[in-house]
């Protein structure tokens, strides 16, 4: 970090991999390293940039680019602290609302003149019949509102940070929107220090390309102010300390979710053990891809069947059947486990289907903690000390492996034993001792996609199941 901000006066955050993974914990890290380096600040703005419906172009990035920070910038310095200044804020923040709803995340150039001025639109705007408007010219140079904000910011040293850039723009808005000053060096005591965070490296480098303000002598950015860390090359440690710090952010994350039940260490000891169980599921030596689990539904009702996620949300009325207490309980523990899967997927710890369905490949967590499981053959099955130290276990794709460890055990005399078995794919089911792998620990069983004829007589004695899935066998 102090190598890189010491060469560079711009950091670039685009993660690791194509789909840039990691990249919001990696924001947190920058973020929080800068500051500790090189503060105090004078003024830290904080710009998250707003996901589009639909796919939006450079010019409608670079125009959300240009309004967000000037309405961060009204924000921080104070500059709306005069009653005029308040009600026209008010009104170009409604106003970029309803343009945003109704034109799928577009912003128009009339409101970007209304709230810049006619320079920003001489330079980046893209409607030219906007300037044979006769109102045009009367409209300020600059808006009284950014004359404020930029001489607010003279001498001021700044940290910017932008998030989900999703389109290439070029940082000449930024030059423009902040009076023209260029970002400098981190260790320097002046002006302007950004931390930009893509949702992509392909976006990073078309940004470096990106047309700006080649007119204005000296305040075009070259490329020397593009420079991303390399991440992609990470050690083996260096992977142990991202996984836990990005199960930090998914707990924080969840927290801010669900802050009525439980504290962010409680939802960490919780996002830990869920990503330890996803290990069941993922596909080893290049399965196939529908032998694991097909829907985020599938590996949250193991969770619940686990009591790895309980509720402490309870009915307003509590009904006099049992049954319909459980209902109740399993209903709001499974919410509780969508939120706990949305946070884990959001900070790259679990896959996201949606990109998967593209050409950017994510890098996730659980890959790599998938490679560090301990491997299980059948016949190790069969040996009582060894079974006796099982506690979760996996044949998946006849890849056999298993995630234990000494967990305080749940009715089982002391002893760890099996409570999830999941034999998912497998080609032959006459490999395994059922008659001794159903046992009345066994929580989850899953024979999805296996050429099961009949449930087998052990079947009786598994007590507590609380999850059997029997989809698509192959009988």
């Amino acid at each position: 970090m102090v190598e890189w901000s010491r060469q560079h006066p711009v950091l670039w955050n685009v993660g690791i991999g194509p789909a840039a993974s990691f990249v919001r914990t990696f924001t947190r890290l920058l973020f929080n390293r800068t500051k500790d380096l090189y503060g105090p600040y004078d003024l830290i703005a904080h710009v998250r940039l707003p996901t589009a419906e639909a796919p939006s172009s450079r010019i409608v990035q670079q125009h959300w680019l240009a309004f967000e920070f000037f309405m961060e910038m009204a924000r921080t310095l104070k500059v709306q602290q005069r009653p005029d200044h308040i009600k026209e804020l008010q009104e170009l923040k409604q106003l970029a609302a309803e343009e945003s709803y109704f034109g799928y995340g577009t912003i128009s150039n009339n409101l970007m003149l209304q709230a810049l001025g006619r320079e920003y639109i001489y330079y980046f705007g893209s409607d030219s019949s906007l300037r044979m408007d006769p109102s045009y010219d009367r409209q300020p140079y600059s808006s009284p509102i950014l004359e404020l904000i930029k001489k607010a910011m003279q001498g001021k040293r700044q940290l910017l940070l932008v998030e989900t850039l999703h389109v290439p723009v070029s940082l000449d808005v930024l030059v423009l929107t902040t009076g023209r000053q260029r970002p400098s060096p981190f260790h320097s005591r002046r002006v302007a220090h950004p931390l930009i965070s893509t949702t992509s490296k392909d976006v990073y480098e078309k940004s470096r390309g990106a047309r700006g303000l080649d007119d204005l002598r000296g305040l075009h950015l070259p490329p020397e102010f593009y420079f991303a860390p390399p991440y992609d090359y990470i050690r083996l440690r260096e992977w142990a300390m991202l996984i836990k710090e990005a199960l930090w952010d998914a707990a924080g994350s969840i927290h801010s979710t669900l802050h009525k039940q439980g504290d962010k260490d409680f939802w960490l000891h919780v996002a830990q053990h869920c990503l330890y169980y996803a290990i069941l599921y993922h596909p080893l030596q290049g399965a196939a891809s529908y032998t694991s689990f097909d829907t985020s539904d599938e590996l949250v009702r193991c969770w619940v069947a686990e009591d790895l996620i309980s509720s402490t949300a309870r009915p307003t009325k509590i009904p006099e059947s049992t049954t319909q207490k459980q209902c109740n309980y399993y209903r709001s523990a499974y919410e509780a486990g969508k939120v706990v899967y949305r946070a884990l997927q959001e900070y790259s710890l679990l896959s996201n289907y949606s990109s998967e369905s593209t050409s950017l490949q994510p890098v996730i967590g659980l890959s790599k903690l998938a490679e560090g499981v301990p491997q299980l053959k059948k016949h190790e099955l069969l040996h009582l000390e060894k079974s006796s130290q099982l506690r979760w276990v996996s044949f998946m794709n006849d890849d056999g492996r298993h995630v234990s460890w000494n967990r305080e055990p749940r009715e089982t005399g002391g002893d760890t034993t099996m409570t999830s078995l999941i034999l998912r794919g497998c080609s032959n089911l006459s490999e395994f001792p059922l008659d001794k792998l159903l046992t009345p620990q066994l929580r989850v069983l899953d024979l999805t996609y296996t050429p099961i004829n009949s449930l087998p007589p052990s079947f009786s004695c598994l007590l507590n199941l609380y999850l059997l899935s029997l989809e698509a066998v192959l009988s």
